[in-house]
């Protein structure tokens, strides 16, 4: 995927987030990672002065992390493209399973965004599917457990929580439930 349909991808996810929950902000970190262009964290800050200047996204700074959310610019942008365009760019979401992420954020409440016990009711549910799974990685269930200790604490550690997270979504397991836990934990 060349540069600038990626942009209109990660444009696509910021658009139909607005659409669902217009005041839902996103992780450009998540946003990136889930739609796998072959760009990565890396490029993050690139990607965010790129969409920033051109008046399509707003992003802040946050103790939590960076958040950030499209524009009416961005939107006005994104409707433009040509019907094939951003159809194509909806079917992708949809084939990714990504859309069906995007919907649920209708049913988020103000502040319930990163709920702390939510998150580690999600760590539990986690760590007891991986229980029943067979032949599982004793280092993914410590894994696993490092995250739900290190998440418990007062100010918790982003990038510990970020390597361990992304160790456990390189071995495929549980995807969809790993990658809503990174979300959640803004990482």
């Amino acid at each position: 995927m060349n540069y600038k349909d990626f942009l209109d991808h990660v444009l696509g996810v910021y658009y139909f987030t607005k659409k669902n929950n217009p005041k839902m902000a996103l992780n450009p970190y998540w946003v990136i990672e889930i739609i796998q262009g072959g760009y990565g964290a890396g490029d993050v800050r690139d990607i965010l002065n790129y969409l920033g200047a051109e008046g399509y996204l707003k992003y802040s700074n946050q103790s939590s992390g960076i958040i950030s959310q499209i524009t009416p610019k961005g939107q006005m942008y994104f409707e433009s493209l040509n019907s094939s365009k951003s159809k194509g760019i909806e079917n992708f979401l949809k084939e990714r399973k990504i859309m069906p992420i995007i919907e649920n954020f209708k049913n988020i409440t103000e502040g319930e965004t990163f709920n702390k016990e939510k998150t580690l009711d999600l760590i539990k549910k986690i760590k007891s599917e991986l229980e029943k799974l067979n032949n599982i990685d004793h280092d993914l269930m410590a894994d696993i457990e490092i995250i739900k200790l290190e998440y418990s604490k007062r100010n918790p550690d982003k990038e510990a929580l970020r390597i361990k997270v992304e160790s456990i979504l390189d071995e495929n397991i549980l995807y969809d439930k790993i990658s809503d836990l990174k979300y959640k934990l803004n990482v």
